[in-house]
């Protein structure tokens, strides 16, 4: 539902979902939605971490822009207007986002609410956060920089394809905007926290050595 409020048929437009989840009924969501929508779904006969998938996604792309992101987004209306204002084939745009509030989304609060972009956008008085892998580039830029396939999951990795992208002459840009929300969930504190020092130790040593 990331994509309720944009248009999907505006000319070079193309929405590749990647699924990397072993859970059947993600797979049969995923299959609906490519039935009814300008949705292309791709499942990947070996398991792949994050990057792995977004590399993947980047490889079968036939666009010349792409736009990396999770599931968990929801995006304005002129968000892809706004996004071309700041965007360069020289830059690699990420996305600032604001979160949702945490609380538990009844039906009512889905049907009154959450499908309505002028009612939701009001929590974007909360402040931004970081890009959470919302990342807006060229496929040349995205394919002579892959995403590092040794950071298993997200914790910082917008920092590190920041530092790569400027080593390779290519401008990183942090993009403060109200185009963008994440739909809040519970994490595992624990495991997070040691994702992230394992991610941290990678992009330490990249940045001392450049590997």
């Amino acid at each position: 539902m990331f994509f309720q409020w944009v248009s999907l048929d505006r000319p070079g437009v193309e929405v590749l979902v990647m699924d990397g989840s072993n859970n059947a009924e993600h797979k049969l969501i995923c299959q609906m939605m490519a039935k009814t929508t300008a949705i292309v779904h791709h499942r990947p006969q070996e398991t792949l971490n994050l990057p792995a998938l977004w590399n993947e996604g980047v490889r079968l792309a036939t666009h010349g822009r792409i736009l990396i992101s999770g599931a968990d987004f929801l995006y304005s209306p002129d968000f892809f207007t706004e996004a071309e204002k700041v965007w360069t084939p020289k830059r690699l745009v990420m996305c600032m986002t604001h979160e949702l509030p945490n609380i538990g989304i009844t039906e009512r609060m889905a049907r009154d609410w959450l499908w309505n972009w002028p009612r939701i956008k009001v929590f974007f008085a909360a402040n931004p956060k970081l890009a959470n892998g919302i990342q807006y580039a060229t496929k040349e830029l995205f394919t002579e920089i892959p995403f590092d396939e040794r950071l298993e999951k997200l914790g910082g990795m917008d920092n590190l394809q920041a530092y790569k992208c400027e080593r390779g002459g290519y401008e990183p840009f942090w993009w403060e905007q109200k185009n963008v929300l994440h739909q809040w969930h519970p994490i595992s504190r624990m495991k997070f926290d040691k994702q992230f020092n394992d991610n941290m130790k990678v992009i330490s040593d990249y940045v001392k050595n450049g590997d």
